[in-house]
């Protein structure tokens, strides 16, 4: 998937403001919420031979874009293994020099924690699947949770990023 189709497609499935209620939340709450699903063009432009998470991270502010335990950075950085674009919790997501994407850990930048993807667009192939998962419906997915998962996987082109995706599952396994 390119850039603009993520985009769109994460906005699309962001929660409308009428399914908070009942929750208890202000205006400003939902708004914070929904900014989480948001990425307008920033302006930047990417290199040609950037990788599409990159382009991502250049062309769009993805500075509170936010889906399950993946954040996106504000710009793209160096990281050993690559280029830094979001961060699994704390621990960075990379793009590597092959186009690979994996994370790795915050406080060992040397150690890779978990394969994510066979390249950038499988990447957000995948997490726009996990985006599109819902907690209030629950009960259609908690038994479908291995199927998730592995489609995920599969979606990403690795099955060896299975571990990644399963724990990107809003609960628990």
């Amino acid at each position: 998937m390119r850039a603009e189709e993520f985009v769109r497609r994460i906005e699309e499935a962001m929660p409308a403001k009428e399914s908070f209620a009942g929750a208890g939340l202000d205006e400003e709450d939902i708004a914070a919420i929904q900014a989480g699903w948001r990425a307008a063009k920033s302006g930047g432009l990417a290199p040609a031979d950037a990788s599409e998470l990159a382009r991502l991270v250049i062309e769009y502010d993805c500075s509170t874009l936010e889906i399950s335990w993946v954040h996106f950075l504000a710009r793209p950085r160096e990281h050993p293994a690559g280029t830094q674009v979001s961060a699994w919790e704390a621990d960075p997501i990379v793009v590597q020099s092959d186009g690979r994407i994996a994370s790795f850990d915050h406080s060992v930048p040397s150690f890779r924690l978990a394969e994510c993807a066979a390249d950038s667009e499988r990447f957000l192939d995948a997490l726009e699947f996990v985006a599109r998962i819902r907690v209030p419906e629950r009960a259609q997915w908690q038994e479908r949770l291995p199927e998730i998962g592995a489609r995920c996987a599969e979606m990403a082109g690795s099955s060896a990023s299975l571990q990644f995706w399963n724990s990107l599952l809003p609960f628990p396994q």
